[in-house]
């Protein structure tokens, strides 16, 4: 691992910085000219789409029974279902789940309860050996008090077949309007930080305007729960988690309450792990896992990053000491060490290895947390911070596992939560510890839909590797455009320095990738990201929306803004 001392270190950056600071194009936001994304209270979503079913959710705010009709057309002259579901309390919303649907087909619904009714629409996907196309959204971290999330405005104007929310969908220990206190301890405080980022706000409800346009998915990370928390830990490893005879923190009360009030809140089905025995961490523990196929354009798999980890090693406090930062590496590949747990880190690879074997071009892998080696800064939460599980996946997607599979192609790891967009390539180690590119793999990072943003947080955080005239100047660059390269200049002198690869995806043969619009790395603003596959040429084409960060408080001006594409680029299918 190719090292430098501070000095030198210092020196480089001050050269990006200066380079950063030349580039003048400004990225931002234009007025809007569209009332779509206004919404009401009035909520209903769907989700878990698959070719014959889907999962209906409505939030009526009142007890007693809900009617969920579903037809193929949005008059409702012709309903194909008419289910019946419940609300046991005012703050509980009603979910069904809706059979014998076709494939491929454009479906509308509506829910009506004593005094409130609202609708919404779907499509199913294709069968297998259907190319289609594909086109479906992704994002997460969302914070309630930065309501009402501007920065997805137009996704529910964009035709998507789906949205993925990637974790952290609530900031239920963070402060907010509709709770002050940042260590929510009760089922109807996490019940409050749900609803509060669906109510609307400035008059805008983005999030319920985008729910009933296009069927979801959605798994957690920490914050629906408690920050940077490590469900297959011990309790006694976490002070924030009271236990008496349990052994994981995926068995306390705490975590319980949290994860029932995001299953509550979101369109998706009760299901459960086996009871296997051979992982207690995970037996019988609630399955937020899902894998779909949408024809044979791509297979979508949904990870729950958080429930099954062990604890984290121990952080790195010194990036320029060359013993800590291997130091660290060696711990993360401690054997057996996890994130995802057995029994979910299995069935991951037999699906990977099915999507292969049946044809499907795209796999997309759904982590709540980065795959990408971004340094060892703040690592031990991200996947780099269980380097033996991340290199064993990766390894497996290159050779293939099992071994009669072979080279797993086209995969792209969707992930969140460090708030910022990043589009990166994808290495491991082989058995003599060499770095080898992942063929035709690579990682998508979406922005926050908002959240503290990674650009000034970082700059905040690494201020001890910048002089105070590179802090100065960061901080009085106009433009996004120039914030977003002083960072990532920044950031891969730090790679440079650990040995690790550099963001983007330039220079770089393992991926076919064609740059059309903007940069590969965005860090201060908010948005989402649009996967788009073409039914003829199967081209994957990946955009990146968004606005300019905006501070609490700041919401009434950012209103007004529309997401403008800030990347653009297509990668053609191996």
């Amino acid at each position: 691992m190719a090292t430098r001392n501070r000095r030198e270190f210092l020196g480089d950056a001050a050269k990006l910085s200066a380079a950063a600071a030349l580039a003048p194009i400004v990225m931002s936001g234009c007025a809007s000219d569209s009332d779509s994304s206004s919404g009401d209270d009035n909520f209903v979503a769907s989700g878990d789409v698959s070719q014959n079913g889907v999962v209906l959710w409505a939030y009526p705010r009142e007890s007693g029974n809900v009617t969920f009709d579903v037809a193929t057309d949005a008059s409702f002259t012709n309903i194909v279902s008419s289910t019946v579901g419940t609300t046991a309390a005012a703050n509980v919303p009603a979910k069904v789940s809706v059979g014998s649907l076709t494939a491929a087909t454009q479906y509308y619904y509506r829910a009506s309860s004593t005094n409130r009714s609202g609708q919404g629409s779907f499509r199913t996907p294709a069968n297998l050996g259907t190319f289609a196309g594909l086109r479906f959204g992704a994002s997460g971290d969302a914070r309630g008090e930065k309501a009402p999330f501007p920065s997805i405005k137009n996704a529910a104007n964009r035709d998507l077949d789906f949205f993925v929310f990637i974790g952290d969908t609530i900031y239920a220990d963070s402060p907010s309007p509709v709770l002050q206190s940042s260590a929510p301890s009760t089922l109807d405080e996490y019940r409050l930080k749900h609803e509060e980022n669906l109510t609307m706000r400035h008059g805008l409800n983005t999030q319920a305007v985008l729910r009933a346009s296009t069927a979801s998915f959605a798994t957690i990370d920490d914050h629906e729960v408690n920050d940077n928390f490590s469900g297959g830990a011990h309790p006694s490893t976490d002070a924030r988690f009271t236990f008496t005879t349990e052994d994981f923190i995926n068995e306390t009360t705490l975590y319980g309450i949290g994860l029932q009030a995001f299953q509550e809140y979101h369109p998706v089905a009760d299901e459960f792990w086996p009871n296997t025995t051979t992982d207690p961490r995970i037996d019988g523990k609630r399955r937020l896992y899902r894998y779909r196929t949408f024809g044979s354009d791509a297979a979508l798999i949904v990870l729950d990053g958080r429930s099954f980890r062990d604890a984290p090693v121990p952080e790195v406090t010194d990036l320029g000491s060359a013993a800590a930062v291997q130091a660290f590496i060696v711990s993360t590949f401690a054997p057996g060490r996890t994130m995802l747990g057995s029994l979910q880190f299995g069935q991951l690879i037999n699906d990977l290895a099915t999507a292969q074997l049946s044809g499907i071009t795209w796999k997309f892998v759904v982590v709540p947390e980065p795959i990408a080696n971004l340094s060892p800064l703040e690592a031990q939460d991200r996947f780099e911070g269980y380097g033996v599980e991340r290199n064993t996946l990766l390894g497996a997607i290159q050779f293939g596992v099992p071994m009669t599979v072979g080279h797993i192609e086209n995969v792209v790891f969707v992930s969140a939560d460090i708030h910022g967009s990043l589009n990166n390539r994808l290495e491991f180690l082989d058995q003599t510890f060499t770095a080898n590119q992942v063929d035709g793999a690579f990682e998508v990072v979406t922005g926050a839909i908002a959240s503290g943003a990674l650009g000034p947080r970082a700059i905040e955080a690494a201020s001890v590797l910048l002089s105070p005239n590179q802090i100065a100047g960061y901080n009085s660059l106009g433009s996004l455009d120039a914030k977003d390269l002083f960072f990532a200049n920044f950031v891969n002198g730090v790679l440079t320095q650990v040995g690790s690869p550099l963001l983007g995806l330039d220079n770089q043969t393992s991926v076919d990738v064609t740059l059309h619009s903007g940069l590969y790395t965005r860090a201060h603003s908010y948005g989402w990201t649009e996967f788009e596959i073409n039914a003829t040429t199967q081209v994957l084409t990946v955009t990146s929306w968004g606005i300019p960060l905006y501070e609490i408080g700041g919401e009434v001006p950012a209103v007004g803004l529309d997401p403008q594409i800030l990347t653009q680029y297509s990668v053609n299918p191996e």
